[in-house]
């Protein structure tokens, strides 16, 4: 199986003599979006915007050119690999975590947890606490005010 990559997208446009504007223009799609498909490792042929691509610049085939090595280093960014056959090399991130932050209702947030918190935006994710001396003697206040309130609602 071969996997054409943006390299290759930018090769054909390049052989038919196309700025990135003009692809843009000529397919219906925005320059960005040309640029985007461009930078990626791997290309998805399903995609809308490939597919009005693939219109104006005729069937995106990958540069058969390249060796079989060629390829896998392509796909792998660089990183020796020793397989007999690739099929499919695919960068794994890390999974963000849900929220699960309690909302109105009572049920738990299902948003994405920021990258390296465990809350998501609305709940807190992005924040980075108080940066002054004052901002943190306001919080410890509030704090304390509302510690003191439960404990009075609690001894009632």
């Amino acid at each position: 199986m071969l996997y054409l990559s943006g390299k290759d997208l930018a090769a054909q446009r390049r052989r038919k003599g196309m700025t990135q504007a003009e692809l843009a223009t000529a397919a219906g799609i925005g320059r960005h979006a040309v640029g985007y498909w461009e930078g990626k490792r791997q290309v998805d042929g399903s995609a809308w915007a490939v597919k009005r691509m693939a219109a104006v610049l005729g069937p995106l085939l990958p540069d058969l050119g390249l060796t079989k090595q060629d390829r896998i280093a392509q796909l792998t960014g660089g990183v020796s690999v020793d397989f007999p056959v690739i099929y499919r090399v695919r960068i794994m991130t890390p999974r963000r975590p849900a929220c699960a932050a309690k909302t109105r209702k009572g049920t738990p947030c299902t948003w994405k947890a920021e990258p390296g918190k465990a809350r998501c935006k609305l709940h807190g994710g992005r924040s980075t606490g108080a940066k002054t001396e004052e901002g943190r003697e306001r919080i410890a206040e509030a704090q304390r005010r509302r510690w003191a309130r439960w404990r009075a609602e609690r001894s009632e």
